[in-house]
């Protein structure tokens, strides 16, 4: 629209070039407004690129200590009771972290949900090398591994599926069921901490 106007209309380049950008910017910022309240309308926060951005950061180091921090737990306490905690806490924690509305309280929080939520990874190699006898433990853990990794490729359609019909909530808290589930299911485990692998 504002291309096909002439200079002399409007008065030359500068207020072209000015009708355009205030037009762009009206445009985006409708644009942001639109996705926000599409994003809050199925649950969302509608927090932007530079917010998202900022949580992403504040997560990582949880992230980071939470897989560093398992193996220490895991030496003082056996492999099984730090692995139940952080899958159990991170199933307490997410869906608290799916109802909280305040970005502050988010950005607090987040670093502990992620330390516990991928914490626990660190803690498969070593319940898993330990479970199974020389002869099949790398078949073992390798087919272990790929089954929950194959399981787990479907997470994100189902989120997404969820999150379109019912919003966020429900995905996190299905999320949280799994997270529950894992953490009774890790109760079942033998403890093998001191144990002389063959």
């Amino acid at each position: 629209m504002f291309l096909n106007l002439r200079l002399s209309e409007v008065g030359g380049a500068s207020a072209v070039l000015r009708l355009e950008i205030h037009a762009t910017r009206r445009k985006r910022t409708h644009a942001r407004a639109l996705r926000s309240n599409l994003i809050r309308s199925i649950g969302g926060r509608g927090l932007s690129l530079v917010v998202g951005t900022t949580f992403y950061l504040a997560l990582s180091p949880g992230k980071w200590l939470g897989y560093a921090s398992f193996g220490f737990f895991a030496d003082a306490f056996g492999r099984r009771k730090p692995y139940f905690t952080y899958l159990l806490i991170a199933a307490i924690l997410v869906p608290l972290y799916a109802v909280i509305q305040s970005p502050l309280v988010l950005l607090l929080l987040g670093p502990f949900v992620a330390f516990f939520g991928t914490g626990f990874f660190s803690g498969y190699a070593a319940i898993a090398s330990e479970l199974f006898p020389g002869e099949i433990r790398a078949t073992s853990m390798g087919l272990s591994y790929n089954v929950g990794r194959g399981l787990s490729a479907a997470a994100p359609f189902a989120v997404g599926a969820m999150a379109t019909r019912f919003g966020f909530l429900p995905a996190f808290f299905l999320l949280a069921g799994a997270f529950l589930v894992a953490a009774l299911l890790a109760l079942v485990l033998p403890e093998t901490r001191g144990l002389q692998l063959t």
